[in-house]
């Protein structure tokens, strides 16, 4: 769960954009980094939150996900 991860106040400050694994994570954000959480571009990769670190169906579906969101970015 993302409140186990740990993620701080300045990393949030610096990041133009947040991947988060699903939405619980989003709404963790906003709980945790209220100040920063409208301020910046939080995307869901909408996938459930059942893997373990490094699982090798995480990292193949973690790299299909963000291959599409970079694909319209190199065009």
């Amino acid at each position: 769960m993302f409140n186990k991860i740990p993620i701080t106040e300045s990393e949030v400050a610096w990041a133009d954009v947040i991947l988060v694994i699903e939405e619980e994570q989003r709404l963790e954000l906003a709980k945790r980094f209220p100040k920063y959480y409208l301020q910046k571009q939080i995307i869901s990769l909408d996938i459930p939150d059942t893997y373990s670190y490094g699982q090798p169906e995480l990292i193949a579906i973690l790299k299909f996900k963000v291959q599409d969101l970079l694909e319209p970015l190199v065009k």
